[in-house]
């Protein structure tokens, strides 16, 4: 005997009237109703699967969602509520007519032509229900087709269960929505008569109600989302418009992180689709099992499982965000980066120097160096360590010689045993930093049989290195350059450019012999392009600074020398032919060194000098000609400044200075003459705006003492101060040098 629950139509008596209010409750009642008389429904989304009462039904094809709306998947008809219920015997109230729910509609009637066909495809998302209505129209005289669409919500008018037409925009809802859910493939293609193509054969499908003419937007996004995670086979319509269509859904579905192929389908006809194919297979009595595996066979080649794990683009962010902070220098001056680092010089030009004072720099910030001279003796090793003034060494660096390794008799070669001492070495010793010096003793031995051509042997070489990337932060192979002239400075390095590609960094090492000066070029995967001016004085090497900056220096000191030359007066001509510079360039630098105060500039157009002879030295004290050679290397303070009396009118702040001590003096001429104005440009905006950017700050920097008295005090231009780097004094002994303000603090 049947229960019924307590809340039914039955309850609100045979004639009561549906309302959009009650439609929940009663169908919840009634789900509650089948399940206890009949089986239990299958649940999904927002609805349940039932036994259609309609047809002849085995398999639940009949959904009933919670706002009363229905749809049988095999019928491809919506039916009404009241007609279900009372087919279940749920409600015994009256109920005459159709129990399809039907859209109500007079079509536009036009001449010749007449519906031949209508059908109707169900869209529902568990929040929203829709009925798409097509309709296919003949033409009586010339037999040609054309087709139109139509979209119908369920809604309870008057008491009554119909559909309302939906008027001004699409929903962008997949087709058939509900079986999508547990499959792991599904084939996408355009237009529900070939989603139900596919289904009759076994195939999961869907579709949109939209074609060629959709855009990829948010809503595109929300519609595409059930497929995620799914692979999705798109299968074009035999016409430009369907590839169009499908090349977009494959973009969107992309950009969700979904794989997504298009998968030509055999042409039978001018803008035939998988339906007309699905047809004629069966019309030349093909049965649907094999359609389905000729439809599988075309999909087969994208199941191939790749080796070679890609990433997907948009997870670029997310990568991003979970990757540990990118690698900081180790050194001061960022030369240092993690990965394998190549540096390269000319021979006998103090590579070596250089390196052994980088590697005590890096083991004093805390870090473990081992550092392999296998193009040095003992002997001469230890007695580059006393020029450097390292012969006690560090705890945190160790070492091992040419003298070592011919004594231990082991190979070298990468190739021949020596990337497995390597290996040991990094599992015993845990550095950081490791030198190769240099890389020719390590470098794998090529028989000469073999035909391998430079760059693979280079780039295998430095690939072997690479292996030890885990545990090792950074390994510098120290390396010599080419003797030609290159255009790109990082291809002197000798051997071929697979040398440069497989390395992280590459630092190149500049000295004319003979020549104090020398350029460093420095090119990282991690920093910005750096090219450092250096000084190498009896084994040791000083950063000057930027090269560019240091040039403009040295350049502006030069034009100072030709004008006192020229007898304290000359014109930008006059001065470019003693430099033997371009008369343009030189102006441009005078210019700005008027704008400093360096140089005045009289009516005429010549440029002067102050008429105190020791300005020269005091300027180069300021442009760090002189002061900055001394970073690491103690050297005399420049020669205190004098101030006279007699310019009185250019050098306004002059007086001031008269009674204070020589130290004070010394810094004071920096201002001085950053500061200076001429008269006739005393209202120029742009000098005022240089006035105020050399306004003194004092500063203390914990890590850069002044290599003279060791003091930690800095007193620096306000300008400098906001670059964080340039040229500072001491304030205890006036020192001038180059200095970085990163961990600096004002006091």
């Amino acid at each position: 005997m049947s229960q019924t629950p307590e809340v039914s139509l039955n309850t609100l008596g045979p004639k009561s009237r549906l309302s959009n209010t009650k439609l929940e409750a009663v169908t919840e009642s009634f789900i509650e109703f089948y399940s206890q008389n009949h089986s239990k429904p299958k649940k999904f989304n927002r609805g349940w699967l039932i036994l259609c009462p309609f047809h002849n039904d085995s398999d639940p094809s009949l959904a009933i969602y919670k706002d009363g709306t229905t749809w049988c998947f095999s019928c491809k008809k919506a039916y009404k509520l009241e007609a279900v219920l009372r087919a279940y015997g749920f409600w015994e109230g009256e109920f005459k007519g159709d129990p399809e729910l039907k859209p109500s509609f007079t079509p536009k009637e036009e001449k010749d032509w007449i519906i031949i066909d209508q059908k109707q495809y169900f869209y529902g998302d568990g929040e929203r229900t829709f009925i798409r209505v097509r309709i296919d129209f003949e033409n009586t005289q010339t037999r040609q087709r054309k087709k139109a669409f139509y979209f119908y919500k369920p809604t309870i008018k008057n008491g009554k269960q119909e559909l309302e037409l939906v008027k001004g925009w699409v929903p962008l809802i997949l087709y058939r929505l509900n079986e999508l859910e547990n499959a792991q493939e599904v084939f996408f293609v355009e237009g529900e008569k070939c989603v139900d193509a596919l289904a009759e054969v076994g195939l999961v499908a869907t579709t949109l109600p939209i074609g060629a003419q959709v855009k990829i937007n948010m809503e595109l996004y929300q519609a595409l989302m059930p497929l995620k995670g799914k692979i999705v086979y798109i299968l074009p319509d035999a016409d430009k418009a369907g590839w169009q269509y499908a090349r977009t859904i494959r973009q969107a579905l992309a950009n969700l992180g979904t794989q997504a192929y298009i998968v030509p389908i055999p042409k039978i006809g001018e803008k035939s689709d998988i339906a007309d194919f699905i047809e004629l297979q069966s019309l030349i009595g093909i049965t649907k099992e094999e359609i389905k595996k000729i439809i599988l066979s075309w999909v087969q080649p994208f199941k191939r499982v790749a080796t070679l794990k890609l990433i997907p683009s948009v997870e670029a962010r997310i990568l991003k965000e979970n990757l540990p902070p990118t690698p900081e220098a180790l050194d001061k001056d960022g030369v240092i980066y993690p990965g394998v680092l190549l540096f390269a010089g000319a021979p006998k030009v103090g590579k070596t120097f250089f390196l052994l004072q980088k590697s005590f720099e890096i083991a004093e910030r805390g870090y473990k160096v081992v550092y392999l001279a296998l193009d040095e003796s003992k002997e001469t090793f230890l007695m580059k360590l006393e020029a450097l003034g390292k012969l006690d060494g560090h705890p945190n660096l160790l070492f091992y010689t040419r003298d070592d390794a011919l004594e231990a008799r082991l190979p070298l070669k990468l190739n021949e045993g020596g990337l497995e001492l390597l290996n040991e070495v990094a599992e015993t010793y845990n550095p950081d930093l490791l030198v190769v010096d240099i890389w020719e003793n390590i470098r794998p031995q090529v028989d000469p049989k073999e035909k391998k051509d430079p760059y693979r042997q280079d780039y295998e070489a430095i690939s072997l290195l690479r292996t030890l990337a885990r545990k090792i932060r950074t390994i510098i192979v120290c390396h010599h350059l080419k003797k030609a002239i290159e255009s790109d400075p990082l291809n002197r390095a000798l051997g071929s450019v697979g040398l440069i590609g497989a390395t992280d960094s590459i630092v190149i090492l500049d000295r004319k012999r003979g020549d104090a000066r020398g350029n460093l070029l420095c090119v990282s995967r991690y920093a910005q392009e750096v090219e450092l001016a250096l000084e190498f004085n009896e084994g040791r090497w000083t950063v000057l600074g930027e090269a560019r900056e240091v040039e403009i220096a040295d350049e502006q000191r030069r034009i100072l020398e030709a004008i006192e030359e020229l007898g304290g007066r000359a014109m930008p001509k006059e001065i470019a032919e003693i430099m033997g510079k371009n008369p343009s360039t030189v102006r441009v630098l005078l210019s700005r060194m008027l704008k400093k105060g360096i140089v005045r500039k009289d009516t005429k157009g010549a440029y002067l000098l102050c008429k105190d002879k020791d300005n020269v030295n005091a300027i180069n004290a300021i442009n760090g000609v002189n002061g900055v050679n001394g970073v690491n290397d103690p050297a005399p303070a420049p020669k205190a400044f004098t101030p006279t009396m007699e310019n009185k009118q250019g050098c306004k702040r002059l007086e001031a200075l008269k009674n204070q001590d020589s130290k004070e003096s010394v810094y004071t001429v920096y201002s001085v003459y950053t500061d200076y104005i001429n008269e006739d440009q005393s209202t120029d905006p742009n000098l005022q705006a240089s006035q105020e950017n050399q306004e003194e700050v004092i500063v203390q920097i914990e890590d850069e003492p002044c290599p003279k008295c060791q003091s930690k005090i800095w007193k620096v231009s306000k300008e400098t101060w906001t670059k964080g780097k340039g040229f500072g004094a001491c304030l205890e002994c006036q020192r001038v040098m180059w200095i970085n303000l990163a961990n600096a603090k004002i006091i």
